[in-house]
């Protein structure tokens, strides 16, 4: 099990993290090319400034993962989990993250924060939730085709950014009737924590 790991700064090149337990893992500033980690477990993770490329995340659990500053090019997150499941404002964030080619078809990006963040022609179809917008959201030419032989199916970024502020605007609806005292949001939905099977 390598949870917990620091892999700041570390070039990692090609290796294979199939299935690994690297939750609450560091990879800040950290430069990733190739590799496949398919259905590691990262949950908590933080991914600060790294640069990222060829990298198969898919079925990866990433939920509640930091993506600051990141960048992201030619990555398949197919199937993975990117959701938000705490309350904190530290969970689930995407400022300043670029992602670039990068797949999200079928994977879970509810809750998952943006603010200056970029998707440049990556792939949604069939990815479910609605993210947070806590500030811009740059959507350049988005796919949402579901299959790799189907044609491309270009959506209006504004219309996809109008349909993932309907949360945002519900939100403010409930603060601004209700107040939030508590810090939970009814409105949304956050499942139970959940664990790694066998752990």
């Amino acid at each position: 099990m390598l949870q917990l790991s620091n892999w700041k700064r570390a070039l990692i090149e090609n290796c294979g993290f199939r299935g690994a337990t690297l939750a609450s893992s560091h990879f800040e500033d950290a430069r990733i090319r190739g590799g496949d980690w398919l259905g590691a477990w990262l949950e908590t993770s933080i991914w600060r400034r790294a640069k990222v490329s060829d990298v198969s995340f898919v079925a990866a659990t990433l939920i509640d993962s930091r993506f600051d500053e990141a960048t992201f090019v030619d990555c398949d997150f197919s199937r993975a989990d990117l959701s938000r499941t705490r309350l904190s404002w530290d969970y689930a964030r995407c400022p300043g993250t670029r992602f670039v080619r990068c797949d999200f078809r079928g994977a879970n990006i509810d809750g998952l924060r943006f603010n200056n963040t970029t998707f440049d022609h990556c792939r949604f179809g069939g990815a479910r939730g609605k993210p947070d917008l806590e500030g811009p959201c740059t959507l350049i030419e988005p796919d949402f085709s579901d299959g790799p032989t189907e044609q491309p199916k270009l959506r209006d970024p504004d219309e996809v950014l109008r349909v993932w502020r309907e949360r945002d605007a519900a939100y403010l609806h409930h603060w601004n009737q209700f107040g939030n005292d508590t810090g939970y949001e009814p409105h949304r939905h956050y499942p139970e924590r959940r664990d790694k099977p066998g752990a």
